[in-house]
């Protein structure tokens, strides 16, 4: 996916997020400000979204030594969600499709995204969500396609599932403890950043919420807030050319992948801004669970 002129107001939106953390005086907010928008009009619009983050985050962090300006809200993301765990997994008790539910509690937790969405009412979020899951019917909805998913997922012994952000791996852990309970014989490995970038988890998240006690965790080998395959590491390329099906969690990886047309990607998602609604051809809001949307563009 290329970068368009709506992708502006979100990248300028991240340098008040980083002062703020920071603590950058407006002067220096201001001076980045400039220093952004000028390298905007060199940057080529041909690189993804999280390709330009990146170099406009390096602008941003030459101001610093803090390696990871988003640690506290990253390990907040993770507790909050810890703390309603046992929650979460009493609504796979009373489902009558606990994988079903299990995934779509996977794509409810992408609403914790500190590069869209800043403040959110995380239980009421994700009652939203699920209660718009509920909605779809399974065999008409277009950008709901489970029975697709499963059809490819029964098929699959290896899976490389690409995680995206903290608190929302929690999530993904109930996700995937559900794939092993009914399909122990499955092999997943479960994908991380490289380097902490916004709130994006690095392997040490992955330790903190548990997830690497029942998983294979490995690092993609970026640090974008993306996974940019021509930056990827040999380990995570020698995972994704093995894998019979990859899940892509949240907007980043979307922004990153949906170029390589890969029929064996299942991009699962809430769409939360603009340009990616427009890219998928969906209203804000909407819950994603799709495979190759470039075909389906086209």
């Amino acid at each position: 996916m290329k970068t368009s002129t709506g992708c502006i107001p979100c990248f300028l939106r991240q340098i008040k997020n980083y002062s703020k953390l920071l603590s950058y005086s407006k002067e220096l907010e201001n001076s980045l400000s400039n220093e952004i928008q000028a390298q905007l009009e060199i940057i080529s619009f041909k690189l993804s979204p999280p390709e330009i983050a990146n170099k406009l985050r390096q602008i941003i962090l030459k101001h610093t030594t803090v390696l990871d300006p988003f640690f506290e809200l990253k390990k907040e993301s993770n507790t909050e969600v810890l703390a309603i765990y046992s929650k979460l997994k009493a609504l796979l008790e009373f489902s009558s499709d606990k994988l079903l539910k299990s995934l779509e509690l996977a794509i409810a937790g992408n609403i914790i995204d500190y590069g869209a969405k800043h403040d959110i009412n995380l239980e009421n979020e994700i009652k939203e969500i699920l209660q718009r899951c509920d909605k779809y019917s399974l065999e008409d909805s277009q950008f709901f396609d489970y029975k697709g998913f499963y059809k490819d997922f029964a098929k699959a012994e290896n899976i490389l599932y690409i995680g995206d952000n903290c608190g929302e791996i929690v999530f993904d852990k109930l996700f995937i403890e559900e794939i092993i309970r009914q399909y122990p014989l499955k092999k997943v490995t479960f994908t991380v950043r490289a380097k902490p970038v916004i709130n994006d988890a690095t392997y040490e998240d992955a330790e903190a919420v548990g997830l690497a006690d029942i998983v294979t965790v490995i690092s993609s080998g970026c640090d974008t807030p993306g996974t940019v395959l021509k930056n990827a590491s040999p380990e995570f390329l020698s995972k994704f050319k093995q894998a019979d099906l990859i899940i892509s969690k949240g907007q980043g990886n979307l922004e990153s992948l949906s170029d390589c047309r890969d029929p064996r990607i299942y991009y699962l998602f809430v769409v939360k801004c603009d340009v990616v609604a427009s890219h998928v051809k969906a209203d804000k809001g909407t819950v994603v669970l799709t495979q190759y949307l470039e075909r389906k563009n086209d």
